[in-house]
């Protein structure tokens, strides 16, 4: 038996490939180490030679040493030459990947290992994950969830170490193995610059999907930490994610903009605030779908549209025009404009007026 020490295993796939076992030596044994809760993916393949299995132990002991008191977490034993898969939801601790020789005189076989946090199924109340960091060594983190039915899929990157830059990723597991791998793929991304919000908003049927985050070197000094908020809406409504996709600042004026949405941008979402004696209407049109829009006021700054935020809305069927009017209280703002159903350009109206009164 032959130690292999690969230390840290994550998101970044380590792959060991040509290693071979025989009738001298039986096994191979591959320690790494788990930080957090995270999901263990193992992958045994292009086996040469009749047939290897693949194991997975943990350091019951905590000695650091590949003994009998370990204990078998998992393990995958198809025969001959089909392709084993671990697929493991572990926590902190020090792990052994064998790959144990089962017949043939000498086998050669690749060995790739990754190592994802895992949510488990994603529904309507966001999940945050928060501190995170990724590094020059480790550049990446993948956070796999699966959704069910159809879901508008939320994601905001946001509170960015300053200075700093990380982007933001979708990907399907195209191939419905659960393992993120280069077959997957990506089915939408946002990379805003420095450290503003990374926002995605998609529309998307039933299965395995990964969020990945990915630190931008040429935008960041060493580790950039950020905070991830994931949540899986129905559809028909607007993202609870709030990020300042784009923020407008105080009103002075009126400003028409122009936009549109569709299943891979269900949510556009606008920033402004309102200083005293001042107000705004807000007119949606230009509509060739329907689309809805609502104003939140998000009270306690989690960028969540919490329950009793939403202060005003308008959802006219069809190609019918919204509107919100007369809000005029200072403060800060969000109005969304959101997809109904279909594809539609837009054009939003921030009718801004004076009060005379604060």
């Amino acid at each position: 038996m032959t130690n292999y020490d690969l230390h840290t295993l994550n998101s970044r796939p380590i792959s060991r490939n040509n290693f071979n076992v025989n009738i001298n030596q039986w096994n191979d044994v591959f320690e790494f180490d788990i930080f957090g809760r995270r999901q263990i993916v193992r992958y045994l393949l292009d086996m040469r030679g009749v047939d290897a299995d693949l194991r997975l132990y943990r350091d019951t002991n905590r000695n650091c040493v590949f003994d009998s008191r370990d204990t078998l977490v998992a393990s995958s034993l198809r025969p001959r030459t089909l392709p084993d898969t671990i697929d493991y939801r572990a926590t902190t601790g020090t792990y052994f990947a064998m790959v144990n020789r089962f017949s043939g005189r000498s086998i050669s076989y690749d060995l790739d290992l990754s190592a994802t946090y895992d949510l488990g199924v994603i529904g309507g109340g966001p999940r945050s994950r928060n501190n995170f960091s990724v590094t020059p060594s480790d550049p990446t983190d993948v956070f796999e969830f699966d959704i069910f039915g159809t879901r508008n899929i939320n994601l905001s990157l946001h509170d960015v170490s300053f200075g700093d830059d990380v982007d933001l990723r979708l990907f399907r597991d195209t191939n419905r193995n659960g393992i993120f791998d280069a077959s997957d793929r990506q089915v939408a991304c946002f990379r805003l610059a420095r450290n503003l919000f990374d926002l995605i908003y998609y529309r998307a049927t039933s299965g395995t999907f990964f969020a990945q985050v990915v630190r931008f070197a040429p935008g960041s000094r060493g580790a950039a930490t950020y905070d991830l908020d994931i949540s899986a809406t129905a559809p028909r409504i607007a993202s609870n994610l709030l990020g300042e996709e784009v923020q407008l600042g105080n009103l002075s004026g009126d400003r028409l903009l122009r936009g549109g949405v569709n299943n891979r941008d269900t949510t556009d979402t606008y920033a402004f605030s309102l200083g005293l004696y001042e107000g705004v209407n807000i007119r949606l049109g230009g509509l060739r779908n329907d689309a809805d829009i609502r104003l939140v006021r998000d009270r306690n700054n989690n960028g969540i549209a919490d329950a009793g935020e939403v202060i005003g809305s308008s959802t006219r069927a069809g190609r019918n025009p919204d509107a919100i009017t007369n809000i005029n209280q200072s403060g800060n703002y969000f109005v969304q404009v959101y997809q109904f159903n279909g594809n539609t350009p837009y054009s939003l109206l921030m009718d801004h007026y004076r009060t005379p009164f604060a």
